[in-house]
């Protein structure tokens, strides 16, 4: 994530130059995941979210989690579970 930007940040494997991931309203996303289906999930700082970006392009949609203040890091388990860690 380029956090200061608020925007993530795409660097393909092959080296062939950055790609803007297309998001909506993030401020100051921190960590990132990828779930087993390749959804990106991001941590949404400053609007204590996680947002999960589909793989196909389709439209982001927040994350139904309560609670959350100014979120860092995300993970999975093995089960598909995501784990949130934040700061507030």
């Amino acid at each position: 994530a380029d956090s200061f930007n608020d925007r993530v940040v795409k660097v393909p494997a092959d080296g062939s130059g950055q790609v803007t991931v297309p998001t909506t309203g993030l401020l100051h996303p921190n960590g990132l995941a990828l779930d087993s289906a390749g959804n990106l999930f991001v941590a949404d700082f400053v609007n204590d979210r996680v947002v999960r970006i589909p793989a196909d392009g389709g439209p982001q949609t927040t994350v139904p989690a309560t609670g959350l203040s100014q979120p860092t890091g995300l993970a999975f388990d093995r089960r598909g579970d995501l784990y949130v860690s934040d700061s507030g």
